[in-house]
């Protein structure tokens, strides 16, 4: 595909993420923002991670992946994720942030396999 049509669409697909969440569908920003999360985007990772913990309509709240999304926003220096990170391992036990931290590193190949696809 020809770049420049690459980049209209990614584009269209950040207004249609823009306009979901100012409408409040954020069911749809959640699902508009995971491809912009797996490409790097900071405040796409934030927002999923924002989105795990408070439970957005149809997203059921997850602590581990509100923590594990929140962590990649925060070391990419995302700076509302760098101050929500402490607030949200303060809620896991030891346990869960093993688990939280798997789930990071999951993360982590799910990004980089798009990265490496995308530029091969």
């Amino acid at each position: 595909m020809n770049e420049a049509v690459l980049v209209v669409l990614e584009d269209r697909r950040h207004v249609a993420l823009l306009d979901a969440l100012a409408q409040g569908d954020y069911q749809a920003a959640m699902r508009l923002a995971l491809p912009f999360a797996l490409t790097g985007n900071a405040y796409a990772q934030a927002l999923i991670g924002a989105g795990y913990l408070s439970g957005f309509e149809g997203t059921p709240p997850d602590q581990i992946r509100a923590w594990a999304w929140t962590c990649h926003a925060a070391r990419a220096g995302e700076t509302t994720a760098i101050e929500l990170l402490p607030i949200i391992e303060g809620m896991l036990s030891s346990d869960e942030i093993v688990l939280a931290w798997r789930e990071s590193l999951s993360i982590t190949l799910k990004v980089q396999e798009r990265l490496f696809r995308q530029w091969r």
